[in-house]
């Protein structure tokens, strides 16, 4: 499986500037020696920090790397003045959304409280300011389990019912109605003045 992501080396080469570290950390990551965070310092000027763990890392390189949500692509006939990330995770598309839209307000959810202190972390980084809810997003309010990895930081699942997790870690999630975000607490304005 390893050897299957070194295709992705010249990618993050060309995307990252300290890609050599990320790779070392990555695969130090696979074994008992490393279990610290993954630092990405990428050539936009981008900062973004994960848990070193794949699940973890992935929508990250989806967004940043890869564009597989063709963010690039994002044509409107006007700026938007409010972004509402929903499932925020680590804050990848938070972040781009912000540095493509920087007059917008932006709202982001993340249920999972170990992921939300990544996703506050990361947006300090790229002074985005930004409101995150640390609630999942649901046709009806109330509460739901998560199931996620044991650290938390990884992709979670929003769960009905009462489902074995004798494997997995879970959390009890506020469920918002989905229909109408909040509204920004503040006016949108990046802490670095850009």
């Amino acid at each position: 499986m390893l050897l299957a992501k070194l295709r992705y080396v010249p990618l993050t080469a060309g995307k990252v500037r300290n890609w050599l570290d990320l790779l070392w950390r990555y695969i130090l990551a696979k074994t008992p020696l490393y279990s610290g965070d993954l630092f990405c310092q990428f050539r936009d000027g981008t900062k973004m920090v994960a848990p070193a763990e794949s699940g973890a890392c992935w929508p990250l390189f989806e967004v940043m790397m890869t564009d597989d949500y063709r963010l690039a692509e994002l044509r409107l006939e006007s700026a938007p003045t409010l972004i509402v990330d929903i499932g925020a995770h680590v804050g990848s598309a938070a972040v781009r959304l912000s540095r493509m839209f920087p007059q917008a307000a932006v709202v982001c959810y993340e249920p999972n409280p170990g992921t939300a202190r990544y996703l506050r972390a990361n947006l300090a980084l790229n002074g985005v300011v930004a409101d995150v809810v640390e609630a999942a997003v649901a046709g009806e309010p109330g509460t739901g389990n998560l199931e996620g990895s044991a650290g938390l930081a990884t992709s979670t699942v929003l769960l009905s019912g009462k489902p074995d997790l004798s494997a997995t870690r879970s959390a009890c999630a506020e469920l918002q109605r989905g229909d109408e975000p909040p509204a920004p607490s503040r006016p949108r304005a990046r802490q670095d003045g850009l």
